[in-house]
């Protein structure tokens, strides 16, 4: 659940998942977003997560951390991460949540390198289903700095389609947000609900 996240919570229940001592009962989401500048849509982005949680086991939850709503923030996290786990630097780790995901979400709301990079291995290298989320208001706006020679300021679709990644883009507001959020993870949830005998 993501009710009062604390980053000690957080680093001992992932920690026996990336070391395949836990395998999680639901399939396995890597969440992203901006944890650097842009957190002031860190709500939205918890009310998607929240709706994602339902479905699935959200891997990256440590993104959530804000002490308006927890205990600690990212920072925190990463600060205890570093003193627990000098020798797993934080891109070994995310890489690792990454390469362990069933699936990939992200609010690509705020522009993100990160999100950009993350998407990428998701939906190109690992071929797995992902979705990506943006405020409306941001819909035509630049999210992301491309230097080519010269500097291309694409919007979120436009990147996507400039690097030819094929990823929904679910567009919400604030007062949509969960609805939004809901109908997208019941539909993206039923990609795992073929059983296996």
């Amino acid at each position: 659940m993501l009710e009062s996240l604390t980053a000690d919570s957080i680093i001992e229940e992932i920690l026996p998942v990336l070391d395949g001592v836990v395998k999680p009962e639901k399939p396995v989401l890597y969440f992203g977003r901006a944890i650097r500048g842009g957190r002031e849509n860190i709500e939205n982005s918890r009310k998607i997560a929240s709706e994602a949680d339902k479905h699935f086991y959200i891997i990256s939850k440590h993104v959530l951390l804000d002490k308006r709503y927890d205990k600690d923030d990212v920072s925190d996290f990463e600060r205890k991460w570093k003193e627990k786990y000098p020798r797993i630097d934080v891109r070994q780790r995310d890489m690792k949540m990454l390469g362990l995901a069933n699936c990939f979400a992200a609010d690509a709301t705020i522009e993100s390198t990160g999100i950009g990079f993350e998407t990428c291995v998701a939906s190109c290298e690992r071929k797995i289903p992902s979705v990506l989320f943006q405020h409306e208001n941001r819909k035509n706006e630049s999210t992301m700095i491309i230097h080519t020679g010269r500097i291309i300021t694409p919007t979120l679709k436009d990147y996507l389609d400039l690097h030819n990644i094929k990823v929904p883009i679910f567009y919400y507001s604030d007062q949509n947000v969960e609805e939004v959020a809901r109908k997208c993870f019941e539909r993206f949830s039923s990609c795992f609900l073929t059983k296996y005998f």
